[in-house]
């Protein structure tokens, strides 16, 4: 399970600027991939985030404190910015 979980997180494109147009895209083939994986909701936040740049690393370093781990917090807020 572990290499299939592994397999199915790369599968995941990194987010570029490009790709925020379609950021409603995107957060739900992340949640697809989460639920299918049951990957643990503390985590997902920090997964997701692994597939920024560094544009949205340092966005997501001034609001990490508000979303607080939250999942549907973070995607308001990444659909906001």
């Amino acid at each position: 399970l572990r290499m299939q979980e592994k397999i199915a997180l790369q599968s995941i494109h990194k987010l570029t600027t490009e790709e925020m147009i379609q950021i409603d895209q995107w957060l739900s083939v992340l949640y697809k991939t989460f639920e299918d994986l049951e990957y643990p909701l503390l985590h997902r936040v920090l997964q997701a985030t692994t597939y920024f740049n560094d544009e949205l690393q340092m966005w997501y370093e001034t609001t990490k404190h508000e979303i607080n781990n939250d999942w549907s917090s973070f995607c308001d807020r990444l659909k906001q910015y």
